[in-house]
């Protein structure tokens, strides 16, 4: 589903229709195209060039490599990760997120330090507009319940999660029409703007005058993710 006007739109990107790659200890889903399903429908939003839903493997690594000037968010959804770069040394669990530089060329190793169980972390690649830090931040969903918490990581674009209960609702308004939003559920299922939107679907916005959504079940959790032009 999606409109063609080219002042203001959307367009839906659907869970079921994200390409996987998998192999015996790594698996990731991939909002954008990769592979059989990247026929030009679900390329890259504005400056947001990756959105991945993996899962690592009980005491396993894996790399991303960097083609480009990027920077880089993990989320843990399930467990803990580290994440380790020539200049970081990171290590994040449910509640933070690691937010730090990529060059071209330059490499991350994400790795899962449990051996009794996989981990799952959303691995967030963006266009790099500004210097950015390297930093882990922490949030606390249920302190901000059924709210947006907007998540303290110093880039230039800005990212929010809340986690709402059933027909809670949300509302944000702009003076700025030029902005382009990245709206992602990662648990349950919401009402953006009048689209019905379900667990890892995402949802492209450009040029609205305000973001509204409604939670369609509890614990129901949605990241906002606002991309300078």
């Amino acid at each position: 589903m999606e409109e063609t006007n080219p002042i203001s739109g959307a367009k839906i990107f659907l869970a079921e229709k994200r390409s996987c790659t998998r192999s015996a200890v790594h698996q990731t889903f991939h909002t954008f195209g990769l592979g059989r399903y990247d026929d030009g429908h679900n390329e890259p939003f504005g400056h947001l060039r990756t959105l991945n839903d993996e899962t690592l493997g009980p005491g396993m690594t894996i790399t991303h490599t960097a083609k480009r000037q990027l920077e880089i968010i993990v989320i843990p959804v399930i467990g803990a990760c580290e994440c380790r770069t020539d200049s970081i040394h990171f290590k994040a669990e449910i509640g933070q997120v690691m937010h730090f530089p990529l060059e071209p060329g330059e490499t991350v190793r994400i790795s899962n330090k449990f051996l009794g169980h996989p981990i799952s972390y959303l691995f967030i690649e963006i266009d790099s507009v500004c210097p950015v830090e390297r930093e882990v931040i922490g949030f606390s969903l249920e302190e901000a319940l059924n709210s947006l918490h907007q998540l303290k990581i110093r880039s230039g674009h800005d990212f929010s999660i809340g986690l709402y209960d059933w027909r809670h609702e949300g509302c944000l308004s702009f003076d700025q029409h030029d902005q382009q939003y990245f709206v992602y559920v990662i648990e349950g299922a919401f009402e953006v703007n009048d689209r019905l939107i379900q667990g890892r679907d995402g949802l492209a916005l450009w040029g609205i005058k305000s973001l509204e959504y409604e939670a369609l079940s509890d614990g129901a959790i949605i990241l906002v993710i606002r991309l300078v032009p």
